[in-house]
């Protein structure tokens, strides 16, 4: 299940968008944003800001993206 979280996180940190996300994975808004909580609350850290313009990655975001890529 952790490597599909990765693979959600990438997609969403990629495309910086939620929807976009979902549609490229093609699941639901709701479990991409279910995928990103319960990463955020596994490694206790916030990966994104959230904003009316899409998903930002957070420090924390920008360092585990980069290990999401290598894995």
């Amino acid at each position: 299940m952790m490597d599909y979280r990765l693979e959600v996180f990438r997609q969403v940190a990629e495309q910086e968008s939620i929807t976009k996300a979902a549609r490229a994975l093609h699941i639901s808004q709701p479990a991409v944003t279910k995928h990103i909580q319960v990463l955020e609350s596994e490694l206790r850290v916030p990966l994104f800001t959230r904003s009316a313009s899409g998903m930002v990655l957070t420090q924390a975001g920008m360092l585990y993206l980069e290990h999401a890529r290598q894995v």
